[in-house]
C-alpha cells in the first residue's frame, strides 16, 4: 500500500476538511462510537493506561468505537510491560558482566531490548488511534459560534449611540 494511511472518519471530521472531499457518512460507516469494555485481566499499568487511553480519546473528542478494543489492548499491554522493564533496569542496571574464555564482557540486559520493542509497539498503537503529539497538532479545535466570520472578524463590533 503506497501513501499515507488513511485517517480514520472521527479524526478526519475534529481536523476539518481542507479539501474538500466527501467523507463517508455515518449511515455508510460500520463503526458507530463508543466505549470497548476494558478487560478484566489487565495488570495495574496496563489498567491505568487503559482508563488514560479512553478518557483521551473516547471523553471529549469521540474518536474510539468498539473495533479499538484490539489497538488498545495493544497499547496498554505494550505500556505495561514498558514499565516493568523500566523497573527492572532501575533495580539491576541497564548492564551485566559476562565472563568467557577468561574475558570480561559488558552485556545490555534483556530487559532494554524489551523496553525498546515495547516503545515501538506502544508508539505504533498511539499512532493508529490518532493519540500522538503530531496528530493533535493537526486536530483543529471545533468552531466557536459566538466569533464573527470572514470578514467581520476584522471589524470591531458596532457600539450604540449615546444621544
Amino acid at each position: 500500500m503506497r501513501g499515507r494511511k488513511p485517517n480514520p472518519q472521527r479524526l478526519r471530521i475534529l481536523r476539518g476538511n481542507p479539501g474538500k472531499r466527501p467523507l463517508t457518512s455515518a449511515r455508510t460507516s460500520p463503526f458507530v462510537a463508543g466505549t470497548p469494555q476494558k478487560p478484566a485481566d489487565l495488570d495495574a499499568d496496563a489498567s491505568a493506561e487503559w482508563d488514560r487511553l479512553v478518557r483521551l480519546l473516547g471523553g471529549e473528542h469521540g474518536v474510539l468505537c468498539e473495533a479499538d478494543y484490539g489497538i488498545l489492548l495493544i497499547a496498554a499491554t505494550a505500556y505495561s510491560m514498558f514499565k516493568r522493564a523500566e523497573r527492572a533496569i532501575a533495580e539491576h542496571g541497564a548492564t551485566y558482566e559476562t565472563e568467557r574464555d577468561g574475558l570480561k564482557m559488558t552485556r545490555p540486559r534483556p530487559e532494554v531490548r524489551i523496553m525498546q520493542q515495547e516503545r515501538r509497539a506502544y508508539q505504533a498503537a498511539l499512532a493508529e488511534l490518532g493519540a500522538t503529539p503530531a496528530q493533535h497538532a493537526r486536530v483543529s479545535p471545533l468552531p466557536n459560534d459566538s466569533e464573527p466570520k470572514g470578514i467581520a472578524k476584522f471589524f470591531e463590533p458596532q457600539r450604540p449611540r449615546r444621544g
